[in-house]
């Protein structure tokens, strides 16, 4: 991958970061880092939100390739905050599969089978949460935090993007997969099937696997003071 520091220093820390979270989504499918390959380059920023926009990521889409942009200290918050469901960099690079036949909309059709496009059609649209009851669809748009894109109209699908309901549900699939399981099963399914993996059963719980970061990286820094 092409990175690109804005600001800041591009080290091994930095595509570890990012890519040791980006290669969870194409892990079990074949081909794997291949469907990254629209990827022209990933723009990384200092601070907690992009210097232009009062965003933590954005996918900057054109035509045939798309730019990635990150902020460094989000990135790496990621990565070691057990208690924050967030992930921009899931977030991005679910876009990125998105993108993959040049309309960001939610339906990654390209690695989906015919089958498996009918069913996601069905459960990744604005249709599928106007269809729920009205206390119901509060609760969703709440839990997916869709109001920081559009304001929630009861009476309007439209006000759903897709694009970013499945860019979220990505997010959460990976850091609180009993969650998204627990609130909408029926995304949970369709993203197992995307990525081919069940979180819930397949991944240590993020606590776990931060302590474990921690106690390797405390023996790495005692090591280099023996």
């Amino acid at each position: 991958m092409n990175f690109v520091g804005v600001g800041v220093e591009i080290t091994e820390e930095v595509k570890i970061a990012v890519g040791g979270w980006a290669v969870f989504l194409v892990l079990n499918r074949p081909l794997g880092i291949h469907w990254y390959r629209g990827i022209e380059r990933i723009s990384i920023y200092p601070g907690n939100t992009l210097e232009s926009e009062d965003a933590l990521g954005q996918l900057a889409d054109g035509y045939h390739y798309c730019q990635i942009h990150l902020a460094w200290e989000d990135v790496r918050d990621s990565s070691t905050k057990a208690t924050d469901n967030r992930n921009t960099i899931l977030h991005e690079f679910a876009h990125a599969l998105d993108h993959l036949d040049r309309v960001i909309d939610g339906h990654p059709r390209i690695l989906l089978s015919a089958d498996e496009q009918n069913e996601w059609k069905r459960v990744f649209s604005a249709d599928y949460i106007h269809s729920k009851s009205n206390k119901e669809r509060h609760k969703l748009w709440a839990f997916f935090g869709l109001g920081a894109w559009n304001e929630f109209d009861p009476e309007d699908s439209s006000c759903v993007d897709t694009g970013e309901l499945f860019a979220v549900s990505t997010e959460m699939f990976f850091e609180c997969p009993k969650e998204l399981q627990n609130m909408v099963p029926e995304i949970y399914d369709c993203l197992m099937m995307l990525y081919r993996c069940n979180p819930i059963k397949e991944f240590p719980k993020k606590q776990k696997l931060i302590n474990y970061l921690d106690a390797t990286l405390s023996a790495l820094a005692r090591s280099r003071w023996m």
